[in-house]
C-alpha cells in the first residue's frame, strides 16, 4: 500500500495541475466555438412555423389558389393631420401613387372616408388610417406585385424611387411596411 504524501508549505497538491489544464481546455474550446460557429440569429420563413405545419400548408394552398398582391402601408406624419394643408398634400400624394401602373388601389384620409371628421368618427377608418397619437395617418397601397414574385425587388426599388420624387415639402418622409 502506498504511503500518503504530506503536503508542506513549499509543495503543491497534484490536483492543481489538472485544474489548470481543465480551465485551459475550456477556454480553448470556447474560443474555438466562438471562431467557428455562426451565432448570428436567423429569422426566415421557418422561424415561427416549420414547413410541415398543417396551418402553414393550408395558408400556402389558399395563397396558390387565390393569389393576391402585396400591401404597402405608408405612415405620413405632420403636427396637425386634420389641417387642410396636410389633407391637400395627402390628396396629391394619394393621386400620384394611384397613377403608378402596378398600383391597384390606394386608401388614405384623402381617398376613402368623406372627410377627416368622418374618418375620426368611424371605427373602421380611424383604426385603419389614423395613428393612436393623431400625429400621422396611413396610406394603404395595394399592388399586383407579390413578394414571392422575382420582379418584386425591382418593383419595390422603382416604387421607393417614385415615392421619393412624388414627396413634396410640408409632410415628413413616410415610413413603409410591407405586408
Amino acid at each position: 500500500m502506498q504511503q500518503p504524501r504530506a503536503v508542506t508549505a513549499g509543495s503543491k497538491p497534484s490536483g492543481s495541475r489538472a485544474h489548470w489544464l481543465a480551465l485551459a481546455a475550456a477556454v480553448v474550446l470556447l474560443v474555438l466555438v466562438y471562431a467557428v460557429v455562426d451565432l448570428t440569429p436567423r429569422v426566415d420563413q421557418h422561424f415561427f412555423f416549420s414547413s410541415d405545419d398543417p396551418q402553414l400548408q393550408e395558408s400556402n394552398t389558399i395563397d396558390r389558389r387565390f393569389p393576391s398582391g402585396s400591401q404597402l402601408i405608408l405612415s405620413v406624419s405632420s403636427s396637425d393631420i386634420s389641417s387642410e394643408r396636410y389633407l391637400d398634400k395627402l390628396r396629391q400624394l394619394t393621386g400620384r401613387i394611384a397613377a403608378i401602373r402596378s398600383v391597384t388601389g390606394v386608401r388614405s384620409l384623402a381617398d376613402g372616408p368623406k372627410d377627416f371628421g368622418d374618418a375620426q368618427a368611424s371605427p373602421f377608418w380611424s383604426r385603419l388610417l389614423i395613428a393612436e397619437n393623431h400625429r400621422s395617418s396611413n396610406v394603404i397601397v395595394l399592388t399586383r406585385e407579390t413578394r414571392r414574385n422575382d420582379s418584386f425587388r425591382r418593383w419595390n426599388a422603382s416604387f421607393t424611387n417614385s415615392i421619393a420624387t412624388i414627396f413634396e415639402s410640408g409632410l415628413q418622409a413616410p415610413r413603409t411596411w410591407w405586408r
